[in-house]
């Protein structure tokens, strides 16, 4: 059988499509962005068909993590760096700006959503601001609970197939999200005094955007640090329009 030349250019595209990575397009070897001065993010964000918008979602890569865009903002800088603690590897690792004196915070414009999935809370760790509220969805098909000891404690019920529960965390702190049907599973909301936070992935990286100038203490968690670990504060000086690399080594 013959292969006309136009079939094999054809084929030939085809094929790079499908290896792209839709976070990241291409366009001449080169990557590109549907909007001026964004970067782009792997991370779990609410899902929105308006791009340039804070922590939309240009496209959706499948389930739940979305390709996330953040415009960068006047007066601020960008966070990176990575935990160099081994639990980070197996044990999601929040990363967060402890406080900011004097300045307050709105609340994001979206519901932040914990899964509950084959048996599994999904994310495993989900770090908010306080006063957020965080919307937990049934995705198996039989009943589950939402319940927390810690604080002011709370219990959602029993709950079935595409059913919701909400519930507003305004305490700071963690809180431990048990199923009372199902014991072996366990996940965790992390309620922070400032919206700069992020999950380091299994490499100990993160990456947390738009920070305000200044120098900042940095804390971390995760449910095998040990209590010293996780009082241990890390300082960073953010530039406006500069990364700022911190290596945390609890």
């Amino acid at each position: 059988m013959r292969t006309t030349a136009p079939a094999i250019a054809l084929l030939g595209l085809l094929l790079g499509a499908a290896q792209q990575d839709p976070c990241h397009p291409q366009k001449n070897g080169k990557t590109v962005t549907p909007c001026p001065n964004v970067w782009y993010t792997s991370e779990s964000c609410p899902c929105s068909v308006k791009p340039c918008k804070d922590c939309s979602c240009g496209t959706c890569g499948g389930g739940t993590t979305c390709c996330c865009i953040k415009l960068l903002q006047k007066g601020t800088g960008v966070l990176t760096g990575v935990v160099a603690h081994k639990s980070a590897a197996k044990f999601p690792t929040a990363v967060f700006i402890e406080s900011m004196d004097g300045r307050d915070f709105l609340l994001p414009p979206w519901t932040v959503r914990v899964d509950q999935r084959n048996k599994e809370f999904f994310p495993k760790v989900a770090p908010v601001l306080v006063g957020s509220t965080v919307e937990f969805l049934n995705s198996d098909g039989f009943e589950h609970n939402v319940n927390s000891p810690d604080n002011e404690k709370f219990n959602l019920g029993n709950w079935g197939l595409n059913e919701k529960r909400t519930y507003s965390f305004t305490r700071p702190g963690v809180y431990t999200l048990l199923c009372s049907l199902h014991p072996e599973m366990v996940g965790y909301v992390v309620a922070v005094k400032t919206p700069y936070f992020a999950v380091a992935n299994e490499k100990g990286e993160f990456r947390i955007p738009n920070v305000p100038a200044g120098k900042w203490k940095i804390k971390i968690w995760n449910e095998r640090l040990k209590p010293k670990q996780l009082d241990a504060v890390f300082e960073a000086v953010v530039e406006e329009g500069k990364d700022v690399r911190l290596e945390v080594k609890p």
